[in-house]
């Protein structure tokens, strides 16, 4: 019985070995987890910016009977346009948040008659609830794709040499849906970050801007 006793004993620290290194390894497994975890969700949570976008897409589902249509062709002017946002980082991949815009359009008929001319001024504001996916991310770069559901409220002022005796002027409002899309956003920073987008809608065709992480 002591020979079998002295065979059994090097099996049973043969699986002690084993046993001790597989707990080592799912111990360092964990940790090496738990590192890149942390490191994941070291970009700020709360993010605000401010941004100015170049030709800026106004009114996609506008209804045409609001203009004041008349039979001139119109020398227009746009300013770009000016936008607030901020994004709430859920994780590392998706963001959700609010983008408010304004941008500015000036018009005159550059063919009228002596009985009518106008000068017309449109501001609109945009207000929008905006999801983001971010599908790069490192300490001080991420790259991002955006969808903005917008109402735009729609402000129009009119200056005129009129058919109406005694009218120079009038106002109008009204609102409709729109959208922005971001195509290919970049975030160059950590808590104070420049960043630049790229895509189509009421915050312009190309932005680029300021963002701080909280």
């Amino acid at each position: 019985g002591r020979w079998k006793y002295e065979q059994e004993k090097p099996g049973r620290n043969v699986m002690k070995k084993i046993l001790f290194s597989i707990m080592l390894i799912m111990s360092l497994i964990f940790q090496i987890s738990w590192n890149d975890l942390k490191a994941q969700e070291s970009f700020p949570k709360h993010q605000f910016g401010f941004s100015y976008g170049l030709l800026p897409i106004i009114g996609t589902f506008e209804n045409d009977d609001i203009v004041d249509a008349q039979p001139f062709v119109y020398d227009q002017i746009w300013m770009g346009s000016l936008n607030l946002n901020y994004n709430y980082r859920i994780n590392k991949l998706h963001a959700i948040g609010a983008t408010v815009s304004w941008t500015r359009n000036k018009r005159k008929p550059i063919q009228y008659d002596n009985d009518f001319y106008t000068k017309d001024f449109y501001n609109y504001l945009t207000f929008g609830i905006r999801y983001a996916l971010f599908y790069y991310n490192t300490d001080k770069l991420s790259i991002y794709s955006a969808i903005n559901a917008c109402l735009t409220l729609y402000f129009a002022g009119y200056e005129f040499r009129p058919y109406e005796p005694n009218v120079t002027s009038r106002r109008a409002c009204v609102a409709w849906p729109d959208y922005h899309i971001g195509l290919l956003g970049v975030r160059v920073g950590q808590k104070h970050a420049a960043t630049f987008e790229l895509g189509f809608g009421t915050m312009g065709i190309f932005q680029v801007g300021y963002n701080i992480g909280l």
